[in-house]
């Protein structure tokens, strides 16, 4: 029987389903240099990169800010308040056995309305079951992530790699991966409303060891309940790697469909129509095989390989915004 993975709740879990890299002159550019290239031209090769819009990688960003609030009691990591900083500490021992490591720091300037997280070799620890033999894998993530907010528009800027557990959902296999993220970013809105309209834009580059590299671009992609729930109203989502262009273009705003889809390009050609799930829906942060909401682990990058279903977490940003007001 094939085997299947999976994931005990719990705030560990949570922090697995993140998936990030992290700073110009940091460690994500030189890791990204040792890639090879990326596939594009099939819709599971594309699909994989969904992760790295921007509205995506946003939202995942700020679900991965909120890791420094964690939940009332937890011990391992340890969380410890100076001023405007909080800090994770591993080198200890959870309630289920599972060794933590590194430390997680968030800098807060309200002034700026800047957010500023450090990971230095944290490593986040997973329990999950393929077949019947349990397994705990590690995730561990170093890099800066920067966001800065007014009350009309969102910044931000990764720069992380990770190296992390994958398994052969197959064999039950493990085999050390790593992967790299470094992107810039903004969301602008129309209004303060909680569901006013939204404006993403960024660029950069993401990959992994069983994937490869690509650059990514988001212009002008415009999220809408108004015009469409379940997926981008308009905009452009661009992948490239070596020779090749792949390209999604958002139309919600005139085929708002369910489950949302998307038309795409591979090299100019028009290739149909590819399945945009909830990754691209208003609202959401990305989730499936494709959701990398920020574990700074798999950068949802998985490969073949590793068919890991993970629940979506977390909330858009502006959603996290009008709670902290």
């Amino acid at each position: 029987m094939k085997p299947t993975l999976a994931h005990r709740a719990g705030f560990a879990s949570l922090l697995s389903t993140l998936a990030i890299a992290v700073g110009c002159g940091g460690p994500a550019n030189a890791r990204l240099d040792g890639y090879a290239s990326a596939a594009l031209d099939s819709p599971a090769n594309l699909s994989r990169f969904l992760f790295a819009d921007a509205r995506a990688l946003g939202g995942s960003v700020q679900a991965l800010l909120n890791l420094a609030n964690p939940p009332a009691g937890t011990t391992c990591p340890m969380l410890t308040v100076s001023g405007n900083t909080r800090t994770l500490i591993g080198g200890c021992t959870d309630a289920m056995g599972r060794t933590w490591g590194g430390s997680l720091t968030l800098v807060t300037d309200d002034a700026a309305g800047r957010r500023t997280l450090t990971l230095d070799r944290f490593d986040i620890p997973a329990s999950m079951t393929c077949g019947t033999t349990p397994l705990v894998t590690h995730r561990v993530i170093s890099g800066r992530i920067v966001m800065t907010q007014t009350p009309l528009r969102d910044d931000f800027d990764i720069d992380v790699v990770t190296d992390y557990d994958e398994v052969n959902t197959m064999t039950c296999a493990v085999a050390p991966s790593t992967s790299a993220i470094r992107y810039a970013g903004s969301a602008t809105r129309t209004s303060t409303a909680m569901n006013a309209a939204t404006t993403w834009n960024g660029s950069g580059r993401v990959g992994s060891s069983p994937v490869g590299v690509a650059s990514v671009a988001t212009a002008n992609e415009v999220t809408d309940v108004a015009a469409c729930q379940h997926e981008p109203a308009s905009g452009l989502f661009r992948v490239s790697s070596g020779p090749n262009t792949a390209e999604i273009t958002y139309d919600g705003a005139t085929t708002c469909t369910t489950p949302p889809v998307a038309t795409w390009t591979f090299n100019a050609m028009p290739r149909g129509n590819i399945q945009i799930g909830c990754n691209a829906r208003p609202g959401h942060t990305p989730g499936g095989e494709a959701a990398i909401a920020l574990s700074l682990a798999t950068l949802a990058l998985v490969s073949r390989r590793s068919r890991i279903r993970r629940a979506r977490h977390g909330q858009n940003m502006q959603h996290d915004r009008h709670a902290r007001e």
